[in-house]
């Protein structure tokens, strides 16, 4: 039997300890970072008036992707072109429940094409507001 120093244990150990730390880091490295984006509801006073420039200060500031709160009046094959043009992707979109009722729907999956992949409803209305069929509430 042999008596272990304590410059043998400290070296053991932290011997040890690199050889779990090493795989752990070298998935993180290989891992996909997570994109930032940027609720374009945060900027709906300027949006409307300048949406290329907008979206371009957005991509200049750092950000990866947006989500859409409304659509400035643009079509979404313009709305791709513009991502696409800014090196941004479409994160997601809020909608109102309206936009999947009846007629409406057809039209907000033309507007998915715009590469928006989430629809996101942002509040429920109350049972007594009276805008949705009651069927809703159910």
């Amino acid at each position: 039997m042999s008596n272990l120093t304590r410059r043998d244990f400290i070296g053991t150990t932290a011997a040890g300890a690199a050889a779990l730390i090493a795989p752990t880091a070298a998935l993180g490295a290989a891992r996909k970072k997570i994109p930032i984006g940027m609720q374009l509801y945060s900027v709906r006073t300027i949006f409307p008036g300048d949406v290329a420039g907008t979206l371009a200060g957005i991509k200049k500031i750092g950000y990866e992707g947006v989500e859409f709160a409304g659509y400035a009046n643009k079509d979404a094959k313009t709305l791709r072109q513009l991502l696409d043009d800014n090196g941004l992707k479409c994160c997601g979109t809020h909608i109102g429940l309206k936009t999947l009722i009846g007629d409406a729907l057809a039209k907000s999956v033309s507007e998915n094409s715009a590469g928006s992949c989430f629809r996101a409803k942002g509040r429920m209305a109350r049972r007594n507001e009276g805008e949705y069929p009651p069927w809703i509430f159910d």
